[in-house]
C-alpha cells in the first residue's frame, strides 16, 4: 500500500526529513565544538596574592636589594603570558613569549632576557593526605623541600587543582617565581616558605675571614643567613586582560641582557640583524643580493655561541683552580668550594644554566638595589631588622597582616 501526499510522494518527505536532520545534527556539533573550545580556552583575568616577607641582615648583604615587609603581587594573565606587579615596591616581571621583562616603575628602569630555565636542584614532595577549603576551592595539603646546592627551601601550601583553567605556561612561571617551584601546576592558595644557607655554604663563608669579609661584611660573622615568606591568595577573577598590559610601560628604559653559553642568541636575531646592516660594507652586500641577511645572522649566532662557551670553560677552570691550595683559603673552604663544584655537576648545572644565573644575579641585583635607595628617599620602606630568624607559619592561622 503505497501512502501519498499533498505536494510530494512520501519518498521526497522522507528525503527532506533526513537532509534536514542531518543539518541539525551538524549544526549542533558545531555548537558543541564551539562550546568545547571556549571551554578549553585558557584563563584571562587577575589573581590577587598578598605577601609578608623577612630577611636577615646577613642574607640582604648576600642578595642586596631585597625588601622585608608587606606587599600585595597582582598577577595579570592572558593565556600564556602573565604580568606580576608587586605593588608597594614597583616591581615588575612580565613573562611572555619565552622572554622575562623585568623593571622598575620607581626608577624607570629595567632589562629583558630569555625567561629562567628550571631551578637546578633536588625537589622532594611530602603528601599530608589531607585536605583544606580555601576560597571555595577543595586544596590538598603538602610539603615541598627544594635542596640546592647551598640553600634549602621547605615550603608547606595548600594546593587547589586549576578550576580555572589557567594556562600551565603562565601558571608555572608565577609559582616558579613565587614560591620556587612549579607547585605540581596547581594553584597555591596559600603557602609558608623559609629558606636557610646549607652548612656548605655556611663553610665557604665562615671558615675564612677574608671570605666572609668579602661575601657578608665582617660586622655580620655568625649571624642568620635566611628568610621567611608567607602568601595568601586573596581572589582570582576573570576579566578582559588588554594587550597593552603585556609590555613594559612607554617610559621604561630596557636593556637587553647577553646571556652566556648562546642562550640569548636566538633571541636577539634582530638586534643582530640591525647592526649589521649599520654597517656599509654588510649592507651594501645584502641589498645587491651577494650576501644573505639571515644567513650572517645565523653565522653571527654561531660564533658568538662558540665563543660565550669557550668563556664559560675558562670561567669553570678558574674557579677549579681557585678551589686549590691557597694561602687565603683554609682546608675546609677548600673541601666546601669543590663539593660545590661536585654538587653541581650531580644536579646537571650545565654551563647555560651557570650563565645564565650569573646574569640574572647581577641585573637583578642592580635594578633591586636602585629601587631600594628610592623606597628609602622617598620613606616608603622601614628600617630593616638587625637579626631575623626563619619562621614557621601555621597555615591554619588566621593571617591579619
Amino acid at each position: 500500500m503505497c501512502i501519498y501526499e499533498k505536494g510530494g510522494n512520501f519518498a521526497d518527505k522522507t528525503t527532506n526529513l533526513l537532509v534536514s536532520m542531518k543539518k541539525i545534527t551538524l549544526f549542533l556539533a558545531f555548537l558543541g565544538a564551539v562550546c568545547t573550545m571556549q571551554a578549553q580556552e585558557n584563563f584571562q583575568g587577575v589573581m590577587k596574592i598578598k605577601m609578608m616577607t623577612s630577611y636577615s641582615k646577613a642574607y640582604l648583604k648576600f642578595v642586596p636589594g631585597s625588601v622585608s615587609g608587606v606587599d600585595t603581587l597582582e598577577a595579570y594573565i592572558k593565556g600564556d603570558a602573565v604580568h606580576l606587579y608587586s605593588k608597594q615596591t614597583g616591581i615588575h616581571k612580565i613573562y611572555k613569549d619565552g622572554m622575562l621583562w623585568y623593571y622598575s616603575e620607581n626608577v624607570k628602569q629595567g632589562f629583558v632576557l630569555p625567561a629562567p630555565p628550571p631551578y637546578s636542584g633536588e625537589l622532594q614532595i611530602i603528601d599530608k593526605n589531607d585536605t583544606r577549603t580555601f576560597l571555595g576551592q577543595e586544596c590538598a595539603v603538602k610539603t615541598y623541600l627544594l635542596l640546592f646546592n647551598n640553600f634549602t627551601t621547605e615550603v608547606d601550601c595548600w594546593l587547589a587543582e586549576n578550576a580555572f583553567n589557567i594556562s600551565a605556561v603562565a601558571l608555572d612561571n608565577i609559582n616558579n617565581n613565587v614560591y620556587g617551584a612549579d607547585m605540581s601546576h596547581k594553584i597555591a592558595m596559600k603557602v609558608s616558605l623559609r629558606t636557610s644557607m646549607s652548612g656548605n655554604m655556611d663553610m665557604i663563608i665562615g671558615s675564612s675571614k677574608i671570605t666572609q669579609a668579602v661575601m657578608m661584611g665582617s660586622e655580620n660573622k655568625g649571624a642568620e643567613m635566611s628568610s621567611s615568606k608567607i602568601y595568601e591568595v586573596m581572589d582570582i577573577q576573570p576579566v578582559p586582560i588588554d594587550d597593552s598590559r603585556m609590555v613594559p610601560a612607554g617610559d621604561i628604559e630596557i636593556e637587553k641582557v647577553i646571556v652566556g653559553a648562546g642562550t640569548s642568541g636566538q633571541h636577539d636575531a634582530e638586534a643582530i640583524k640591525a647592526a649589521l646592516m649599520a654597517d656599509p660594507k654588510i649592507r651594501k652586500k645584502v641589498e645587491s643580493g651577494k650576501a644573505d641577511i639571515d644567513d650572517l645572522v645565523a653565522d653571527y649566532q654561531e660564533k658568538m655561541k662558540k665563543r660565550m662557551q669557550e668563556e664559560q670553560e675558562k670561567r669553570d677552570k678558574v674557579l677549579e683552580k681557585g678551589v686549590r691550595p691557597s694561602v687565603f683559603l683554609g682546608k675546609d673552604t677548600q673541601k666546601a668550594l669543590q663539593k660545590t663544584l661536585d654538587d653541581g655537576k650531580a644536579v646537571g648545572i650545565t654551563a647555560d644554566a651557570s650563565a645564565y644565573g650569573a646574569a640574572l644575579f647581577r641585573y637583578e641585583g642592580e635594578l633591586l638595589t636602585k629601587n631600594m635607595e628610592y623606597l628609602k628617599n622617598n620613606k616608603k620602606i622601614v628600617k630593616e631588622e638587625e637579626n631575623v630568624q626563619p619562621v614557621v607559619y601555621d597555615l591554619d592561622d588566621e593571617w591579619d597582616f
